[in-house]
């Protein structure tokens, strides 16, 4: 379950498109030390699939739990999402659903009650600073030399040895190499936290993988397997790690 948030679509937009690791982008919406001082406590939303894929059970579940464990390293404390979407899924069972049987469409009175619960319950249980709602989002990757780059992070859209006889070819005689340049869809982590009130504290994306790879000509593409989306543990620890690694490096008095 992902509660909605207050929308910051702009912003979102202009990082989602392909910031690189070496952009000026600051991800702290408020000073660095007055989030550390504000929030101590932060409650983990569940993963939300804002991209058209759909992903395995387990894979999201593992986006959930390197989050945690990167929280808990820059020293917050944390309540999971599993119990977040325990409260949510009581409330709304109590409240018999938020959508109207006979038109499809969501109550948003009954939706912002639901709203007021969660948040009153998570502070008086748990006195949290913040949420943290992760999403992840389809973005285009630039690519060029048959290799992607984006939001902090790098993955090969050819072949390697396509690659390679490009690269040499174009040593022989002396010029660019032929493979295409353009865009690729990708996916990306989308992570921002947010105080209580729904002020956004800090927006911060990590590149997860591509979604397609792509052959001589630019129209050449070939969808990734459903099956090998967020597959990779490696990747997914490198995405959440590109998204929270300002987190962390601001932390004061700590080396990191």
């Amino acid at each position: 379950m992902q509660l909605d948030r207050l929308p910051a679509v702009a912003l979102l937009a202009l990082v989602g498109t392909g910031c690189s690791a070496a952009s000026r982008y600051d991800p702290f919406l408020i000073p660095a030390e007055e989030l550390y001082q504000s929030v101590e406590i932060i409650v983990v939303t569940p993963v939300h699939v804002a991209a058209e894929v759909e992903l395995h059970e387990d894979a999201l579940a593992s986006v959930d739990s390197l989050v945690d464990a990167a929280l808990r390293s820059a020293e917050f404390s944390v309540i999971p999402a599993r119990q977040y979407a325990e409260i949510w899924d009581r409330i709304v069972l109590e409240l018999g659903g938020l959508f109207d049987p006979h038109t499809g469409e969501r109550d948003e009175l009954k939706f912002q009650d639901a709203r007021e619960q969660l948040v009153g319950e998570l502070e008086e249980r748990f006195d949290p600073g913040a949420l943290l709602y992760l999403e992840i989002v389809e973005v285009d990757a630039p690519f060029a030399d048959g290799v992607a780059r984006w939001d902090g992070t790098v993955q090969a859209v050819t072949p390697f040895g396509l690659r390679v006889l490009d690269a040499v070819g174009a040593a022989l005689i002396d010029t660019q190499g032929f493979l295409p340049e353009g865009t690729v869809r990708a996916l990306s982590l989308e992570l921002i936290i947010e105080d209580m009130s729904g002020a956004e504290l800090y927006v911060n994306f990590g590149g997860m993988q591509v979604l397609e790879t792509i052959g001589e000509g630019i129209g050449e593409r070939t969808p990734v397997p459903a099956s090998e989306l967020c597959a990779d543990q490696q990747r997914n620890r490198k995405a959440v790690e590109i998204a929270l690694a300002p987190l962390k490096r601001e932390r004061p008095g700590k080396d990191r």
